[in-house]
This record gives C-alpha cells, sequence and structure tokens, in this order.
C-alpha cells in the first residue's frame, strides 16, 4: 500500500528480525482486490499495487540490502486456484489472491502466510515456497517449521520446512496477560450480545438455506427492502450456523445471522441488470447431473456470502440448465421482468463495488448509500417490530428437473 500518487509506503513494508544468528525478513503484503468491495471512504489516500511487483521488489531489498537468510511473507491473499486442476478459483477480482503467482514467480521466498480466502491451509509446497494458512475466526494457528544450516559460504541455508495447522478448541489454554486487558471489553460486548430484542414463534435456522427460500434470508430482505424503500431486495446467507431460538431473540442471534459489516445500498437498475446478477448467482451450481441433489451440485469453490437471493420478485433457478440460461419465469408484481424495466434495488456495498464478481452493478445510478450497517438495521427492526416473520415467503424455488 502506497500513499496515492507517491512512491512512500503507506506503512512500514517489512520488518528483519534476528532469530539465534538467523536473519528473518518478513514482507507485509495486502490483497490489491480491496477497492473493488470496499468503500473508498474506508481507505482515503492509499492506493494498492500489484502484489507480485510489490513482492519481487521488496523481496530483493530483503536478500541483498538487508542480507537475510531467511524470507516469510505473510498476506492478505491466498491460493487464487485450485492445485489439483489449475483452474482458477470463481467470483475474483483482480489480483485479489495472488499466493500462487508469488511462490512460482518471486525468488528468494521461503514462506507465505495466507489470509483472506476463509480456508484451512495446513502446508502446501509450490516451486519450493512453502505456503500455509490459518482458517478464520482464530479456529486454527498456523506452526511452520524452518531448519537452517551453514553452509561453507558462512551463511544460513535452509535444509527443511514443514507446517501444519493447529485447532483452537475449548481447551485450549488462555493466555492470562491478553485476558486481563480484554476482560472489560469482553463483558461490555456480553452484555449487549445478550440483550433480548423481540420473540420468535419457531426455531430458525439457515441449514438449507442454499437450496431454498428460508425465513431468515427474508428477514435481511425484508429490512432491506422496508429501510431502503426499495422494489427488489438481494442478499445471502452469511453464516450457516445461523439459528434464530424459539422464544427469546436476542442481539448475538442477529449478529450471528449477519457476521459482516457490510452497509446498505440502493441502486437503480434496469431488468437486464437484474437478471444479470441473478444469472451469476446461479454459477453456485455446478453443471447438472441426473440423481444428484441440489446441495451436492453446490461449487464449493464459491462461498455461501456469494450466492445471493432475489426478493420482490419470482423466479425459478432452474438447475438443469447451463449456465447463463437458469434463472427462469422472473416477474415483478405477476408481470414479466422486461429488460429496460428499471427497480430500486436494495443491496450491500460489497456487491456494489463489485465483491463477488457482481460487476453488473458498476454503472448503476446509486439512489442511497447508508452509513449504518446492515445488521443494525435489522436489530433495530426487530426491535420495533417485537415478532419475527417464521414463514418464508416462498417466492424463489430450484428446479430440479424432478419438480
Amino acid at each position: 500500500t502506497y500513499r496515492t500518487g507517491t512512491n512512500e509506503t503507506f506503512h512500514r513494508p517489512y520488518v528483519v528480525k534476528e532469530v539465534s544468528g538467523v536473519r528473518v525478513g518478513i514482507l507485509g503484503l495486502t490483497t490489491a482486490g480491496v477497492p473493488s468491495w470496499e468503500n473508498t471512504q474506508n481507505y482515503p489516500g492509499i492506493e494498492f499495487r500489484e502484489p507480485v511487483v510489490e513482492a519481487r521488489k521488496w523481496v530483493s531489498v530483503l536478500r541483498t540490502t538487508e542480507r537475510v537468510d531467511l524470507v516469510v511473507v505473510t498476506m492478505h491473499m491466498g491460493l487464487e486456484e485450485d492445485l489439483r486442476t489449475g483452474v482458477p478459483s470463481p467470483g475474483q477480482v483482480k489480483w485479489e489472491n495472488q499466493a500462487l503467482a508469488i511462490a512460482r514467480g518471486v525468488p528468494g521466498v521461503d514462506l507465505i502466510l495466507m489470509g483472506h480466502t476463509h480456508r484451512e491451509v495446513p502446508g502446501v509446497l509450490v516451486n519450493g515456497v512453502l505456503l500455509a494458512q490459518a482458517n478464520l475466526w482464530g479456529r486454527h494457528l498456523v506452526r511452520a517449521d524452518i531448519y537452517v544450516e551453514r553452509g561453507e559460504d558462512g551463511r544460513w541455508h535452509v535444509a527443511g520446512k514443514q507446517a501444519r495447522t493447529l485447532p483452537v478448541t475449548a481447551e485450549t489454554p488462555i493466555d492470562p496477560e491478553i485476558a486481563a486487558i480484554a476482560e472489560p471489553y469482553d463483558g461490555e460486548a456480553r452484555a449487549w450480545l445478550s440483550r433480548p430484542i423481540g420473540d420468535s414463534d419457531a426455531e430458525l435456522t439457515a441449514t438449507d438455506a442454499r437450496v431454498s427460500d428460508t425465513a431468515l434470508v427474508d428477514l435481511v430482505q425484508r429490512v432491506q427492502l422496508e429501510v431502503g424503500q426499495a422494489d427488489v431486495s438481494m442478499a445471502a446467507v452469511f453464516n450457516r450456523q445461523a439459528k434464530i431460538p424459539k422464544g427469546k431473540v436476542t442481539v448475538r442471534d442477529i449478529a450471528g445471522l449477519y457476521i459482516y459489516e457490510n452497509t446498505l445500498v440502493v441502486l437503480e437498475v434496469t431488468g437486464a441488470q437484474l437478471l444479470a446478477a441473478l444469472e451469476h448467482s446461479a454459477k453456485f451450481f455446478k453443471p447438472y447431473e441426473a440423481g444428484r441433489t441440489p446441495a451436492q451440485l453446490i461449487d464449493e469453490r464459491i462461498p455461501d456470502y456469494n450466492f445471493d437471493q432475489a426478493e420482490g420478485v419470482t423466479y425459478d433457478l432452474d438447475i438443469t440448465r447451463p449456465v447463463g440460461q437458469r434463472i427462469r419465469n422472473l416477474r415483478f408484481k405477476g408481470q414479466p421482468v422486461t429488460p429496460t424495466q428499471t427497480f430500486r434495488l436494495a443491496t450491500n456495498n460489497y456487491r456494489v463495488n463489485g465483491g463477488g464478481g457482481y460487476d453488473m452493478f458498476k454503472d448503476a445510478k446509486v439512489l442511497v448509500r447508508s452509513s449504518q450497517e446492515i445488521r443494525e438495521m435489522i436489530i433495530d427492526w426487530v426491535e420495533k417490530a417485537g415478532r419475527i416473520p417464521t414463514q418464508p415467503s416462498g417466492n424463489w424455488r430450484l428446479v430440479t428437473g424432478t419438480n
């Protein structure tokens, strides 16, 4: 990251540490995909440059100027392709993930510690570079062991390396010093999360939210439609483990449903743009194979949060048809949607900025851009309504060849 329009780095690009006489250079890299999904006001004065070029530049500095023995790259980027097939991961924006490109194209790197893609990577060797990733949300810790020995030239050389992920469980010891620092904030957060804000007549889960319309996703849609005074809303399931219990509903239940800090944006879109967005979303399912269930046809390379569902219109998602031709019977108020018809579409800032490859919205007119998080809007809505709707609208369905 650089200060806009200059060659001055925004942060210190690397540190050098000496461990038992071994000089270790640690380079930090940020995904250059940030402008494709983040609001510009959240990174004022910062520009993001191409990661492979930057890695080559700074690794050279570490090896020649700093004369390090070992180079570790820590980055908010992950694997950009399937290692078995070489097929790029779907839904990525330009330069979002560059771990493999750096391992293959930047000489002098020994270890890459990755992030961003929400995957556990215990350790993989590519072009002699060890890559590992510790999953997400502190679920794992990566331990990488690098073995070095002195050569005849008097310098340290890597003799071997390996990595593994260590799960964090309820039995993992808590660091007392860190716990003491966090205690007042933890207590405040727990009190806020435990606050009752409404009731539900039934338990609601997101278990089937990837293959059918559910009351949980419809709750998000309802709030976006009402707050945004929109015709159509698009939202995805963010957490398949989300659950609203029968009886008292707390802030924690809603926070578990909407786990990201997205803000609401209302766009003016055409019927053609809406259809393009739904067809893009329908890529969530692989090519149809008779005898396989919809759940078995989900392309697990695509995160759940990139499978948007629409509310305010009715439609069929026919997974027996080719990609790009899967949305059928798209209707608004009972009438077929036409390509030039316009709608007020409620979505989130991640989508509007191109997150998940939804680039069909990039030229759409912005009608409303809220600074309030959608999660807060849902909490406010539940608190005012007092009761959560428990029946899905059933406005869309999967067509599988047997229905």
